[in-house]
């Protein structure tokens, strides 16, 4: 049992290092309570989609202290968890199993905490497995560092052998117990390894509105003058001249979605100013098209890690659109760049179009000062003017921008 048990725990920890290839977002954490009693811990967090993550968590104490009092284990804690939220956002619930194997003596515990017999003057040795249910709450400290605080109960079930002194003697009986009540209990200090760095707001001047793609600026004329032979009299030959010119749209987005969908909004008419002119650029001879770059943009909502990586999948998702409707467009020229929340043109948009809500231009200005302190101004703006700025403001920032750079010779 216990090497079919090691064989498994070894299985889940292997399973387990493959998770980050999958991941997006990774926390490591330690057990505050776990560390009081001396027991070296690590856990590991990764999120998998939106709302939900796994962590997983490993114990382990080979300590004996005097009076031959120890607690010696190691401990495997898996556990899936829905946020009610977004992941690593507060709340969340859970379910976890566990496992491993302990060798204690002299542990006084309450029964309602002892997952394993701790009777004093006996040693126990043997192994257990259980499982149980999570509610946690997670408070974010700064943009790297939180704190969360997990409370489980459930069923662990032991088998053990109990010997008649704490460090030696005979065997007095073989046993098992079933325990039902507190299965987890966790202060963690966790850190977020891969958590995008918030752009700090800076007011500018200009909003670029939803609109269809305009041509926006000519960069800069060049001459291509083919060498003159030296006779006279020479006849001029004809001039080459390239112009390099950009186009630009934008494309909304609804919310917490990387969908192209043609029918929200004023997405149609821009879907179809682009593809009409890009379809035209294609099969003109005389255009060569530099790049296409599509920038990906999320309303401030939420963590900016998790938004992050949302504005970058709405740029791939334009991307593959681009590649799947204008026939022989190279997929070579195409790039796609996520900016992560759009915090600049939401500044600019309470400041061409305020809010009659009391404290906002002090918690856009706290925004500027305290970029580090980012997720608590968002929450509070949101608290303050959560509809306002569902209806009217979010939706124009969940967005794709749009550039296509152009060379074009005229003859």
């Amino acid at each position: 049992m216990k090497t079919l048990m090691k064989k498994g725990m070894i299985g889940l920890l292997l399973a387990t290092i493959s998770l980050p290839l999958f991941a997006q977002k990774i926390a490591v954490k330690t057990n505050l309570i776990y560390d009081l009693t001396t027991t070296l811990n690590l856990g590991v967090e990764y999120r998998l989609a939106p709302k939900w993550t796994v962590d997983v968590s490993g114990n382990y104490n080979p300590f004996t202290f005097s009076d031959n009092k120890k607690w010696k284990h190691w401990l495997v804690q898996p556990e899936a968890r829905y946020w009610f939220s977004e992941a690593f956002d507060r709340h969340f619930v859970g379910a976890h199993l566990l496992g491993g194997v302990f060798n204690s003596s002299n542990i006084n515990a309450p029964s309602f905490l002892s997952i394993f017999p701790t009777d004093k003057g006996y040693r126990y040795e043997g192994e257990m497995f259980g499982a149980g249910l999570t509610y946690g709450y997670h408070h974010v400290l700064s943009s790297r560092w939180s704190l969360e605080y997990a409370i489980g109960l459930g069923w662990v079930h032991s088998d053990y052998d109990k010997y008649e002194c704490t460090h030696c003697g005979d065997l007095l009986k073989s046993s098992s117990k079933d325990f039902l009540g507190v299965t987890k209990a966790a202060i963690s200090l966790v850190y977020t390894i891969n958590r995008p760095k918030k752009q700090k707001p800076v007011v500018t001047d200009t909003y670029l509105p939803v609109e269809a793609p305009v041509v926006e600026k000519v960069e800069e004329d060049t001459l291509v003058q083919e060498e003159q032979p030296v006779v006279e009299p020479v006849q001029e030959e004809p001039r080459e001249v390239i112009r390099f010119e950009v186009f630009s749209g934008n494309l909304l987005f609804a919310w917490d979605s990387h969908q192209v969908n043609p029918s929200l909004y004023d997405n149609a008419a821009s879907l179809d100013s682009v593809l009409t002119s890009l379809k035209k650029v294609v099969a003109d001879s005389r255009i060569t098209i530099e790049g296409i770059d599509v920038v990906g943009y999320a309303s401030p909502e939420g963590r900016a890690g998790y938004n992050q990586q949302l504005s970058e999948r709405r740029a791939q998702a334009f991307v593959e659109y681009l590649a799947s409707q204008v026939p022989g467009l190279d997929p070579q020229i195409l790039r796609a760049e996520g900016h992560g929340e759009d915090w600049d043109s939401f500044v600019r948009l309470l400041t061409d179009q305020p809010l009659d809500v009391a404290g906002i231009d002090a918690l856009l200005q706290q925004a500027q000062e305290h970029p580090e302190r980012i997720d608590n101004i968002e929450y509070q703006i949101r608290r303050k003017a959560g509809n306002v700025l569902k209806q009217k403001y979010y939706p124009q920032l969940r967005r794709i921008e749009i550039n296509v750079r152009m060379k074009i010779s005229d003859l």
